[in-house]
């Protein structure tokens, strides 16, 4: 740990300690080792965003959600931000963390800055902002205009919601331009959306119904989000096979069904796809695999249900 000085809000000099450098390797191993056993807890969950939780197919891919899970916590750690907060508003794009700008903002009025939106039409957005220590000011302008010569218009919600992407920009500058200190340097998520002209890993497409739709939902086959592949990692040790239970089949039937999958040799080639071996009979899978698959699947269709479609709540 190293012992900075930093202002507080009514600009009192104070001294903390922060995660800026200055831990030892011992200590920053300490730190991963408690992220990582947090984040083996709370990756089976169902109200995590799903890019942070377990599949039935991890063991073949090598993800890892409770290290992503550890390298957020640790990210958001010197922000002063709780893993519960940061895992609902930081994202990985272009295989960087980077931050909502509405989190941004929050940040900054957090530490006492004023930021201020001054005005915000379709057309034009128009933020004010100064720093409480040193009285900076700055003034950032974000123009339909603007953005068409920065080829951001590209993007489809310019056309569909242009006042809040011009909302966001003006939020992303003004943090670049006077919040360093409080940011950090983590880059803004809209902007490398903009910038790689793709989405975020966490956000997700509507995947098709029937063995197609429930692959890609798991990783697997033509519909994968992960397009590289994966390092070959040491076998795992496996659970016994072909000890999963009858209420256990009985479930992952009824749930493949209702993913489209009707006949025996439909659901026998997801279950070959999945985990990667050749499977006669639903009876050769462990329980641990069965709840693995019970698991995801109920997830996924109680989102179906409720109309979520993937992605992230802003």
């Amino acid at each position: 740990m190293s012992e900075i000085e930093v202002q507080s809000h009514t600009g009192e000099i104070v001294s903390t300690t922060a995660n800026l450098g200055g831990a030892s390797l011992a200590e920053q191993f300490r730190q991963w080792d408690e992220a990582y056993r947090f984040g083996q807890g709370i990756c089976r969950s169902q109200i995590i965003p799903e890019a942070f939780r377990v599949k039935p197919n991890d063991v073949n891919t090598g993800r890892d959600p409770a290290a992503d899970i550890a390298v957020v916590a640790l990210r958001a750690a010197p922000l002063g931000m709780d893993l519960m907060t940061a895992l609902e508003t930081m994202f990985v794009v272009h295989g960087r963390v980077s931050m909502s700008a509405k989190m941004k903002a929050a940040l900054i009025r957090r530490a006492g800055h004023v930021l201020q939106e001054v005005e915000a039409t379709d057309k034009v957005v128009r933020y004010y902002s100064r720093r409480h220590d040193t009285g900076e000011e700055f003034t950032s302008e974000w123009t339909i205009e603007r953005a068409e010569r920065a080829k951001y218009t590209k993007n489809e919600k310019y056309a569909t919601n242009p006042q809040q992407m011009l909302r966001w920009k003006c939020i992303s500058e003004t943090g670049d331009a006077l919040y360093s200190d409080v940011l950090l340097g983590i880059p803004t998520r809209e902007d490398l959306i903009l910038e790689g002209e793709s989405e975020p890993v966490r956000a997700s497409t509507v995947a098709p119904k029937g063995i197609e739709g429930v692959k890609a939902r798991l990783g697997v086959g033509s519909h994968s989000v992960n397009t590289e592949p994966a390092p070959q990692a040491e076998p795992a040790a496996q659970p016994p096979a072909g000890d999963a239970t009858k209420p256990q089949l009985a479930k992952l039937n009824m749930l493949l069904e209702k993913e489209g999958l009707a006949s025996k040799e439909e659901k026998l080639d997801w279950l070959s796809k999945t985990f990667k071996r050749a499977f006669t009979s639903s009876s050769e899978l462990s329980k641990h695999e069965a709840s693995q698959c019970v698991q995801f699947l109920e997830g996924e269709q109680a989102k179906s249900d409720s109309g979520e479609t993937g992605g992230h709540r802003a």
